[in-house]
């Protein structure tokens, strides 16, 4: 029998056999053109395959990376954002909220469940958004196949309960775990007709120390700057020997985006 490899991180997801002879191949210096003509080759199919005519980014990181990535650039300390959790990665969008100082409103749900419109719009009623002064950003941990109407219920509960946001030119900003985030900015700009920006981070795990500082778009070129700042390194390390990282990050000077 052949064996055949998989992933689960989550998963099972297959590894292509001509993903693995590329692995497999030479490595390739990221400042060469050989490196530059290969990388725009890979920016432009990824917008084919999102149906996108945007930029889009490659983050080199784990999942977790991204996902920090989300709540340090789309929130500041203080901002009331609403996460909804119905398993670990909803969890982890808790923490993450927390730790960078924002006030989590959190809707839970048993592990593996959805959440109704109805809950959806009650939550963000109950954060006082006031006049929609402010945008807000909503977390939420996708779990369950993503079928026409489990969109249209979610997006609707979104776009719904932040009426008064979107009344005053704010975007909808949106980040989660789950593969869902271009078929969510379709179903608004081509199902509801939404006019405000959409921002919709998808496919987002966690790894501790990533690090990755997503800029704001750029009104020149749309693009958006990507600035990579210093991990989190070990005080020291040894063969055999444990290490305690240091608990201070330290940015890098901005890097091109």
């Amino acid at each position: 029998m052949i064996r055949k490899t998989r992933l689960f991180t989550p998963g099972p997801t297959p590894l292509l056999p001509a993903a693995q002879f590329a692995m497999a191949a030479a490595d390739m210096h990221h400042r060469t053109p050989e490196f530059r003509a290969l990388f725009s080759k890979v920016l432009a199919q990824l917008k084919v395959f999102v149906g996108t005519q945007n930029d889009v980014l490659l983050l080199a990181c784990s999942g977790t990376g991204a996902m920090e990535a989300s709540v340090s650039n789309l929130t500041s300390p203080g901002d009331r954002v609403l996460v909804l959790t119905a398993g670990k990665f909803g969890e982890r969008w808790v923490d993450l909220a927390k730790a960078f100082g924002c006030v989590a409103d959190v809707v839970e749900k048993p592990y593996g469940q959805t959440f109704e419109i109805a809950a959806i719009k009650a939550a963000l009623k109950r954060l006082d958004l006031g006049d929609g002064a402010s945008p807000v950003a909503v977390f939420v941990a996708w779990r369950g196949s993503a079928t026409f109407r489990r969109l249209d219920d979610f997006c609707k509960g979104i776009a719904d309960g932040l009426a008064a946001v979107l009344a005053k030119g704010h975007p909808i900003v949106l980040a989660g775990d789950g593969d869902v985030g271009g078929l969510i900015g379709i179903h608004y700009c081509e199902e509801m007709k939404i006019k405000n920006p959409i921002v919709s981070i998808d496919g987002l795990e966690l790894k501790e120390f990533d690090y990755i500082d997503i800029g704001a778009i750029l009104d020149s070129s749309g693009a958006v700057p990507v600035v990579i700042k210093s991990l989190v390194f070990p005080t020291g390390a040894g063969v055999g020997k444990d290490w305690q990282a240091e608990r201070t990050l330290a940015p890098a000077p901005a890097s091109a985006r």
